[in-house]
């Protein structure tokens, strides 16, 4: 095939268009012919000549977003306990917006305060959280005030009912499995095995 005074240029030119298929051959053809040449013009000659140009953007890296879930659970984790990923993403939340730092501190103190059983600082804690301006902290701290003498007892006591809690899940999950399958007797026995 004859080289016409079509240049690499041109092409990259024309291939910057964005033309595809049909339409991008059609418009190779007509600037083939404009410029004088009389031989025919294939794919397979036009894509020898193309070449990408390097200025292309590279191929976007796909990130996940962070769950609301996710977010949450990294606000009331220990900060002393995330890695250092975790602590990245937690600096990127608290960034977002004021509302969210305090929010932040305000989640800390308290699990810390869960964590050291320091039941002298819960009045502190809810008063602050009253006057914090976030409507969350306010209706938990409202919450907590309406069953106080159970959270003080909470957080004043090493007793928990966590077992008793425990075991009445594992009842209901063997309860749901045998459901609409058999009788008493053998709820009965699935939940005696289990002991």
């Amino acid at each position: 095939m004859a080289r016409s005074s079509m240049t690499r240029s041109k092409l990259v030119d024309i291939w910057g268009q964005r033309l595809c298929g049909d339409m991008f051959l059609a418009e190779l053809r007509k600037k083939h012919q404009e410029a004088g040449s009389a031989s025919a013009l294939t794919l397979d000659a036009v894509t020898q000549l193309i070449e990408i140009p390097p200025s292309l953007p590279p191929k976007p890296r796909i990130t996940r977003r962070l769950s609301a879930t996710r977010a949450s659970w990294l606000f009331v984790s220990q900060a002393g306990k995330l890695d250092e990923k975790q602590t990245q993403h937690v600096g990127q939340i608290r960034a977002g917006h004021p509302d969210l730092e305090k929010a932040y501190h305000l989640s800390q103190d308290f699990v810390m305060m869960m964590a050291e059983r320091r039941d002298v600082d819960l009045d502190a804690w809810l008063t602050q959280a009253e006057h914090s301006g976030l409507p969350e902290f306010k209706k938990m701290a409202h919450g907590i005030r309406l069953d106080y003498a159970a959270v003080k007892a909470a957080f004043s006591s090493e007793w928990s009912n966590g077992q008793v809690e425990a075991q009445v899940n594992c009842l209901k999950l063997q309860k749901r499995i045998v459901f609409g399958r058999a009788n008493f007797d053998l709820l009965r026995l699935r939940v005696l095995c289990r002991v």
